[in-house]
């Protein structure tokens, strides 16, 4: 499924982009399993979303 995902402040400065629109597993279930998928991407999603507390809006 296709979602959509915004990042703000330091997170859209990390990453280098506002929003992105992923296509994520269907067994992603939660914004917790959400995180955990995004930081299996490798950089800078690893990293970033390891340091810092994250709140995911899902449109």
């Amino acid at each position: 499924m296709k979602i959509r995902v915004l990042y703000f402040a330091l997170l859209r400065d990390a990453m280098g982009m506002a929003e992105e629109t992923p296509e994520v597993p269907e067994t992603v279930k939660t914004t917790g399993e959400l995180r955990d998928w995004l930081r299996t991407r490798g950089e800078p999603w690893a990293t970033v979303l390891w340091l810092t507390s994250v709140a995911f809006v899902l449109l």
